[in-house]
C-alpha cells in the first residue's frame, strides 16, 4: 500500500513532467512561429516604398507605429514621428489642406482599416502612405502625349483634305497656334500666287 501510493505519486510526477514538457515544446514552437511571422512582416514592410502606419484618429494624426519608409517619404525617422516626439504627422500636411484631409478621412473611414474604442468611435487608423509624385508626372506626360497625338491626327487630316497649297498653308496657319505653343507671329507662310509672305 505504501509502495502502491509511492508508485502512484511517481507515475503522477512523470505524467505531469511529460505534460509540462509537451506544453513547453508547444510554446517554443508557437514562439518560433511568432518570431518567423514577425521577421516576415518586418521584411515585407521594410521593402515597401512608402510608410506603413498606425495612428490615433486625432487632429495631430498621432502615430503609434510607422515603418522605416517614413524617412524617405517625410524626411523624418520613425522615432521622431511616433507619439509626435519631434513632429506630428498633421504638421507635414500643408495648412491649407489640413481641414480637407481631416474631413475626407473621417468620411472614408468605413472603407479603411481602423480600430474602435469602447464607445464605437474610431480610435486608430492603419494604412499605407506612398509618394505618388512619379505617378502624377507620368499622368501629366500621358495627357500631353495624347494632345500631341490628337494634333498629329488633325494635322494629317488637314494634309489629306487640302485642295491646294495656299489652302493648306492657311489651314496650318490656323491649326498650329490652336494646338501647339507656336503663335501666329512665328509662322511665316509664303503665298505662291502672290510670291510674297502672308
Amino acid at each position: 500500500t505504501e509502495i502502491g501510493r509511492l508508485a502512484d505519486l511517481i507515475d503522477d510526477f512523470f505524467q505531469q513532467k511529460t505534460a509540462l514538457q509537451q506544453e513547453i515544446s508547444h510554446r517554443q514552437c508557437m514562439e518560433n512561429e511568432l518570431r518567423s511571422r514577425e521577421r516576415f512582416l518586418d521584411t515585407l514592410i521594410g521593402n515597401l516604398s512608402g510608410m506603413v502606419y498606425r495612428c490615433r484618429n486625432d487632429q495631430d494624426w498621432t502615430m503609434e507605429f510607422v515603418s522605416e519608409g517614413t524617412l524617405s517619404l517625410t524626411g523624418y525617422p520613425p522615432e521622431e514621428l511616433i507619439d509626435s516626439q519631434l513632429v506630428s504627422y498633421a504638421s507635414l500636411i500643408h495648412p491649407d489642406d489640413q481641414a480637407k484631409v481631416w474631413q475626407d478621412v473621417q468620411k472614408g473611414l468605413e472603407h479603411r482599416r481602423f480600430i474602435f474604442d469602447s464607445q464605437g468611435k474610431s480610435e486608430y487608423i492603419e494604412g499605407f502612405i506612398r509618394d505618388i509624385t512619379d505617378w502624377k508626372k507620368a499622368e501629366a506626360e500621358l495627357r500631353e502625349n495624347l494632345k500631341h497625338m490628337e494634333f498629329i491626327k488633325l494635322f494629317h487630316e488637314t494634309l489629306q483634305d487640302a485642295k491646294d497649297l495656299p489652302t493648306l498653308l492657311q489651314q496650318v496657319y490656323t491649326l498650329f497656334p490652336q494646338h501647339t505653343q507656336v503663335n501666329r507671329a512665328n509662322i511665316l507662310i509664303y503665298d505662291f500666287n502672290q510670291k510674297a509672305l502672308l
